[in-house]
């Protein structure tokens, strides 16, 4: 049987719905890739999906 893989766009990125916010960090971006790899051992395909979260430090907790 087979199954079609679900598809990542270029434009998704992590469910944030449970997200606290916080106030040392302010979340820039979540995207997600999904990668197919396939070997020489092995017909089928072997997906990944990598998440990268992209942060940035407020300044506020460290200015003079």
């Amino acid at each position: 049987m087979k199954v079609a893989p679900p598809r990542v766009r270029a434009r998704h990125s992590m469910d944030l719905s449970t997200y606290v916010v916080n106030g040392e960090w302010t979340i820039i971006s979540s995207p997600a890739v999904r990668e197919v790899t396939y070997y020489k051992c092995c017909p089928e395909p072997y997906p990944t999906v990598k998440y990268y979260l992209h942060i940035r430090r407020r300044t506020l907790y460290y200015g003079s």
